[in-house]
């Protein structure tokens, strides 16, 4: 996941949020998954900033699984407000083991039929 933000200066370019998830077997409930709170330092008060936030398994062992829904809770920032510009959540689906079953099964449905009709 990746948290794009910035400003016309330094004074809105705060990242401060906690970020939850809710699994498919309980949609209703977020479970925390880590909280950011990033001010970038040392830029020049009349220079614009750009500043991204990377959440990913080399800094969360597990991120999550089975997830139904994300949710940001954004915290008190700089000046009140901060300059979101694109939040990116990307995940790879797992297929069920039903599914895997299915495949396989139709897979050797088709090496037999074409060993059949091959002799």
């Amino acid at each position: 996941m990746t948290v794009y933000a910035g400003w016309q200066d330094n004074g809105r370019d705060q990242q401060s949020y906690t970020l939850s998830y809710s699994t498919v077997s309980a949609p209703g409930t977020f479970l925390p998954l880590t909280t950011v709170n990033f001010n970038p330092a040392g830029v020049p008060a009349t220079n614009p900033t750009l500043n991204r936030v990377i959440i990913s398994e080399s800094s969360l062992p597990q991120l999550a699984t089975n997830v139904a829904a994300l949710r940001f809770d954004f915290l008190n920032t700089e000046n009140v407000y901060a300059g979101y510009a694109e939040i990116d959540a990307v995940g790879a689906a797992v297929p069920e083991p039903g599914t895997v079953g299915l495949l396989v099964t139709a897979f050797t449905g088709l090496l037999i039929f074409g060993r059949r009709r091959g002799t």
